[in-house]
């Protein structure tokens, strides 16, 4: 790695640059993005599907909006499947969305020969930004014509965040964003692969703010949008399986099978975010006696760079602070409040 090197670690809405410096400083240990967000991050909506049914104060089990044939149960005309309630289960510590070979009619008397599982938050949870993610895994054993995914919606369409999207006739995996262009029409900030579906429980998440939103899979970055265009409205969650129209199963196609979720976790990034405990390197940007500093990390592979603080927000711990040595200034167990915080699209 060559200073000022391209490689960068995400934190909270930010981002932060390695500097590989030719002094060793001290060390800082990087909580994970996802699984274990960092102490920027607090959690404030979540389903761990610990029970044996549906949580109905968090979740609805039709769409939020009447379909293509007034029934609240079938999207349109890209999927053959019916929602039905019974396609929702919870047990062992997990959601089951289900999808069935079954013939159903709805209530105007038309027969659909599929059903899916569908859970969606509209009235009951709605945030604008903040860190999305669910742990799941995708029926990529049942074969062709599974559709399941995990999204977003506001009021009306679009906007449309797509944080996973799965089609196994083709092996298409999609996440990104559709919005509304300056000339009225549709369009897509968005990604597609057509490799394997990955088998087993994966992480997929979103994490959103003014102006940007960066997509993970694993905790690795795997797309990120930025521009006007990016939602800045209360968004609902989305859960579903499904039956596509276009790519339909076949004689092989595997039934009943299950789009199977560990958990939906929604965190608000914090507007006083805290560093605790850890062991930083101070470098002052106009000499020893500047109350400003720019703060340094050591990460193992090279220095983590943060935004400059404010001297006079730094507060001691175990009697530990701002000691001027004769290398150059250092601080050691400290805790310190962002100076100049502000949300805003991450230099990926």
């Amino acid at each position: 790695m060559t200073p000022q090197s391209n490689t960068r670690i995400a934190i909270g809405c930010r981002s932060i640059r390695l500097l590989l410096l030719g002094v060793a400083l001290a060390t800082f240990v990087i909580s994970g993005r996802a699984n274990t967000p960092s102490s920027h991050w607090r959690l404030i909506w979540h389903d761990e599907f610990d029970g044996d049914s549906i949580d109905e104060t968090k979740w609805t089990t039709t769409l939020a909006w009447a379909g293509d044939d007034g029934s609240w149960r079938h999207h349109n005309s890209n999927y053959l499947s019916y929602i039905m309630d019974d396609d929702v289960v919870v047990s062992d510590g997990t959601l089951k969305l289900q999808t069935q070979r079954r013939d159903v009619m709805n209530p105007m008397g038309r027969v659909y020969h599929y059903t899916e599982g569908m859970i969606q938050s509209k009235d009951k949870f709605w945030a604008t930004y903040g860190y999305y993610e669910i742990r799941a895994r995708v029926p990529v054993e049942a074969g062709r014509g599974m559709w399941p995914a995990f999204w977003t919606l506001s009021n009306g369409w679009p906007p449309e965040n797509d944080i996973g999207e799965w089609w196994t006739s083709n092996s298409r995996f999609h996440q990104g964003l559709a919005y509304r262009n300056d000339s009225g029409g549709i369009s897509w900030d968005d990604y597609n692969t057509y490799s394997p579906l990955p088998t087993g429980f994966h992480t997929y998440g979103m994490e959103w703010g003014p102006g940007y939103e960066v997509f993970y899979v694993d905790d690795v970055v795997a797309r990120t949008v930025t521009g006007s265009y990016v939602p800045n409205v209360p968004m609902y969650l989305i859960l579903n399986s499904g039956v596509e129209s276009a790519r339909p199963p076949d004689a092989s196609t595997v039934f009943p099978n299950s789009f199977e979720v560990d958990y939906v976790r929604v965190y608000e990034w914090s507007d006083d975010p805290v560093i605790d405990n850890t062991q930083l390197s101070l470098a002052f940007t106009t000499g020893p006696s500047s109350t400003r500093a720019t703060i340094y990390a050591w990460s193992g592979s090279g220095v983590a760079y943060f935004d400059d603080f404010d001297l006079s927000i730094v507060k001691q711990e175990n009697g530990a602070g701002v000691s001027r040595g004769s290398s150059g200034p250092t601080a050691s167990r400290y805790s310190a409040r962002r100076a100049n915080l502000s949300d805003g699209p991450p230099s990926y």
